[in-house]
């Protein structure tokens, strides 16, 4: 039930007009002060999936393990926005989950660069 008061007070904040980095780091500050930082990727999940049913703007979601890597992946993140986003504009969020790489969300494609991704693969390509 926590995900959904947490989605419904962000989802709130962005209709509001508050910046989307503000919205994202203030809940992600709230969840660690009430110890529910396993739950922030449903989170992300449902404020995505608000935002999308609410909006016809394209929204571009870039998960990363640190802030850092998105200057990292700076070149590989514009490439993919100039060539197959709606919308040149993009968040980055940080996401513990992720090993390392990168996560490209938009309306209709997820592009995923993570490594967890791209070890599952090669593991299937020498067992096959």
């Amino acid at each position: 039930m926590r995900v959904k008061d947490y989605s419904s007070a962000a989802t709130d904040l962005l209709e509001k007009g508050v910046a989307v980095d503000d919205v994202l780091t203030g809940l992600k500050k709230v969840q660690e002060e009430h110890g529910d930082t396993k739950l922030w990727p449903e989170t992300l999940h449902l404020i995505m999936n608000d935002v999308e049913s609410h909006e016809d703007k394209s929204f571009v979601v870039v998960k990363v393990v640190k802030n850092s890597d998105a200057e990292k992946f700076k070149s590989e993140i514009e490439t993919f926005m100039n060539t197959n986003a709606e919308s040149k504009e993009f968040v980055v969020v940080e996401d513990d989950t992720l090993v390392g790489g990168y996560s490209i969300q938009t309306d209709h494609l997820i592009v995923d660069s993570t490594y967890k991704t791209k070890l599952i693969n090669l593991y299937r390509a020498v067992t096959n």
